[in-house]
């Protein structure tokens, strides 16, 4: 019988001291207390979180580099166009289309993401997702092996959707909850505010200890 929904929640809380979960999110607040006080147009802090699907798809293409060379091309190529591609269309298209400018919005997001403010969001939330890559990763790599390695590397197609879900649920609930309208900036770091603790609780049950053994003991998760 499958566990409880409560009793994984406080597997999660008792796994509360990883590093790399306190490091996002001390980035993602400082990014939005920095937003903040420097009156920051919401869709720069938004542009800077579209990077973060390519961040994150990048370090899982590395996860599939280091842990299987027989599944490196077609995992990639899979988690590329089954999670990334689509994620980032969809929310770009839902989102930034109608709260970046409307008619103009696609050359306006296009050009949000090569501002100053969104590339250094986008290098703080790079680093931030290297020290999960290495604290939570690199260090154990040589648990896997074999079939563990090459059933890892292919679970690791979804995870970039997996990773996102929590915190695109919270942006598309507060576009739907704003009646489609341009959000106020008040409203948007709200969003933004939520979209961090939803980050961090994801990040920690897809990196809980139990799974991290399941996987390396071949056991599907």
């Amino acid at each position: 019988m499958g566990r409880s929904f409560f009793s994984r929640l406080a597997e999660t809380a008792r796994d509360y001291r990883l590093k790399s979960a306190f490091a996002l999110l001390f980035v993602n607040l400082f990014f939005l207390a920095l937003a903040g006080m420097n009156d920051w147009s919401p869709c720069l802090l938004l542009s800077a979180y579209w990077w973060e699907v390519a961040i994150i798809w990048f370090y899982s293409a590395l996860k599939v580099a280091a842990l299987s060379t027989r599944f490196l091309i077609a995992c990639l190529l899979a988690s590329l166009l089954l999670t990334a591609v689509p994620m980032y269309a969809f929310t770009y298209g839902i989102i930034v289309l109608g709260q970046c400018g409307r008619t103009s919005a696609w050359a306006a997001g296009i050009n949000n993401f090569f501002q100053p403010p969104v590339l250094f969001c986008a290098a703080g939330l790079l680093a931030s997702h290297g020290v999960s890559y290495y604290d939570n990763f690199w260090r154990r790599r040589a648990d896997f092996y074999g079939e563990q390695a090459d059933s890892y590397a292919i679970s690791l197609i979804f995870y970039p959707l997996k990773r996102i879900s929590g915190w695109l649920l919270v942006f598309l609930a507060a576009y739907v909850f704003a009646g489609h309208r341009e959000l106020e900036g008040g409203e948007y770091f709200i969003a933004i505010f939520f979209k961090i603790i939803a980050d961090f609780f994801t990040h920690l049950y897809l990196h809980r200890p139990s799974a991290r053994d399941k996987y390396a003991a071949g056991e599907p998760v």
